[in-house]
């Protein structure tokens, strides 16, 4: 396998493989509803809606800088943007979009010369190696809160009942 076929892998395994720190992202986002995804626990900044949104961002500003000779960034209003109506309908628009962008920076990865891996990304006092690894780190950590709001909210159900 070489280092541009391991980083398409991982960028899969942490949304629909097998992973050593349990749950994929999709298998995550299996049971998560509209209610669930717009709910801001207590003290928290951010919604499981507004964090697939910002993964989803940052996803696609990482293709982007893949085959751009400038530095591509994240406008502001879209790091953390604000959450649509919480229908069933805009929840589904949301996470397909999010298959879309992870799935195509995986196309793009798949496209990119290995003998670039260790080149400065355009900017950045980093390499395209760095900022791809980044990408999977970026995904599993974002994983990590989604699992505790997650937790919270059936905490919270489970107080009510």
């Amino acid at each position: 396998m070489t280092e541009i076929e391991r980083l398409q892998d991982l960028l899969e395994r942490t949304y629909s493989g097998t992973c050593f720190h349990g749950d994929s992202i999709m298998k995550l986002f299996e049971d998560i509803d509209a209610a669930q995804a717009i709910w801001v626990p207590d003290g928290a900044s951010h919604s499981i809606w507004q964090i697939v949104e910002h993964m989803a961002g940052w996803l696609d500003v990482i293709r982007r800088r893949l085959t751009s000779p400038i530095l591509v960034t994240m406008p502001e209003e879209r790091n953390f943007p604000p959450t649509p109506q919480g229908s069933h309908e805009n929840w589904n628009v949301t996470l397909n979009s999010f298959d879309a962008v992870l799935h195509a920076l995986i196309a793009e990865i798949g496209k990119f010369p290995e003998s670039k891996l260790g080149a400065q990304v355009p900017g950045k006092d980093y390499t395209f190696d760095v900022l791809l690894h980044g990408a999977v780190h970026h995904n599993l950590y974002h994983l990590g809160q989604i699992s505790m709001i997650k937790a919270m909210y059936q905490r919270r159900l489970s107080a009510a009942a």
